[in-house]
């Protein structure tokens, strides 16, 4: 591991951070897209939160946007992966078919003064964990890329959880690349997107258009209050062993 110093601007106000970032080679500079303004009355989601391990390898997860999967098994199949410490993969939610969704790596702060550390990067894209959220959506079987696989309840299920992380850091609602175009992107992409993966979800039949549709459906239904000087913090959900961060889950 090395340690690099990266400067992130904010696109709201032009302010400038700086972030120590572990890396493993060389690392492209990421956008840092914090939102400065008042979450105070963003409405919250009611999600379940069952924690997995499987997380604190990397460095601090700084978002710049929001990586799409599927499982290669059942909704609670996947559960029970994630929390296995053997699996070493996770991603910060599962939505399954019918539309129920469950977290299990918390979210950073959304102040950029605020804890952003490695207990928030989910390991579901390798050198992308620092920069993504990672949604898995259930399959149940390998390869099922049909549009009926897509179905409308876990469609708008996922698109609420998005629109809340795009109020939330400020994400763009794009998909800037094309399928299996490999590069750093900002706003939303395909596992198939990430550079140095070689996964190919969420297929072919992903309706792209669809879901950013809904995405764009359910920010508008978020209370969004005026920009404004600071950000509300996420509710502590626990503080790690040995350390006086708290993390948070901010759902």
């Amino acid at each position: 591991m090395t340690i690099k110093n990266m400067q992130f601007t904010c696109p709201k106000c032009g302010e400038v951070s700086s972030y120590a970032v572990q890396t493993n080679g060389e690392v492209t500079e990421q956008s840092g897209l914090a939102s400065h303004r008042n979450l105070g009355n963003l409405r919250s989601l009611a999600v379940p939160y069952k924690n997995s391990p499987n997380r604190d390898a990397y460095g601090p997860l700084v978002p710049q946007g929001i990586v799409v999967h599927y499982t290669q098994g059942r909704y609670e199949g996947a559960i029970s992966h994630f929390q296995n410490p053997a699996s070493k993969v996770s991603a910060h939610f599962i939505v399954a078919r019918d539309g129920r969704r469950v977290q299990m790596v918390p979210l950073p702060d959304p102040d950029t003064n605020g804890p952003r550390d490695g207990r928030y990067t989910a390991w579901h894209c390798k050198g992308g964990n620092t920069r993504y959220f990672g949604i898995e959506h259930e399959f149940g079987y390998t390869g099922a890329t049909y549009p009926a696989d897509w179905t409308e309840e876990m469609m708008d299920s996922s698109a609420e959880l998005s629109a809340y992380m795009c109020a939330l850091y400020g994400i763009p609602i794009e998909v800037p690349l094309a399928p299996n175009e490999r590069d750093w992107f900002t706003g939303f992409g395909g596992h198939y997107n990430v550079p140095g993966n070689n996964h190919t979800d969420p297929g072919p039949y992903f309706p792209w258009d669809y879901y950013i549709n809904r995405v764009e459906y359910f920010a508008s239904r978020m209370a969004d209050s005026p920009s404004g000087p600071t950000l509300t913090s996420g509710t502590p959900l626990q503080t790690a062993q040995g350390s006086e961060a708290p993390s948070y889950q901010t759902l």
